[in-house]
């Protein structure tokens, strides 16, 4: 046997062997990059329902709470009309809205949560941005506390856009 010929058919048999192994790598990265998505869409479903199960709980406390009902009806349409202590209770419910707010906004920014999902928490924003108590809890310094800085600097925003809209 000649060694030319003996060469030759090894270098076929490694070419063969290099297009098999590129053929095997790209069905393998086909794979991963379909897990790497039905993963995401799982965490997508898993971050709405998340953030809709807390919105909802939140709600459900307040309402099997009468006078924390009592509270939250009257402070949000007329918080004037509450005394020191209920306008406390309103000023922590507030603030609970908030982180809330906060986590999903952090959620949808990482490109978890839907956007839809987060308009309806962005909508929420908008409402409290008007309301006095939440503009003093704003002033004095203790909403921006319990939000992260990428939503603090997103409310700030609006604060301003609003002020150039309505100018005091």
């Amino acid at each position: 046997m000649n060694w030319d010929a003996v060469g030759a058919v090894g270098e076929v048999i490694g070419a063969v062997a290099v297009v098999a192994s590129l053929a095997y790598l790209a069905r393998q990265i086909r794979q991963n990059s379909s897990l790497v998505e039905q993963s995401a869409v799982a965490a997508r479903a898993k971050a709405a329902a998340t953030s809709a199960a807390h919105g909802a709980d939140a709600f459900r406390r307040i309402a099997g709470d009468p006078e924390l009902t009592r509270i939250w009806f009257v402070g949000t349409t007329n918080p004037s009309a509450l005394g020191a202590d209920a306008l406390r209770r309103l000023d922590l419910l507030i603030l609970a809205q908030f982180i809330e707010v906060s986590a999903n906004y952090n959620l949808f920014r990482t490109g978890v949560l839907d956007p839809e999902i987060w308009a309806i928490w962005d909508g929420i924003v908008e409402v409290w941005l008007g309301h006095p108590r939440f503009q003093k809890l704003w002033s004095e310094g203790a909403l921006p506390s319990v939000l992260t800085a990428s939503l603090g600097a997103l409310i700030r925003e609006k604060i301003a856009a609003r002020a150039e809209v309505h100018p005091a």
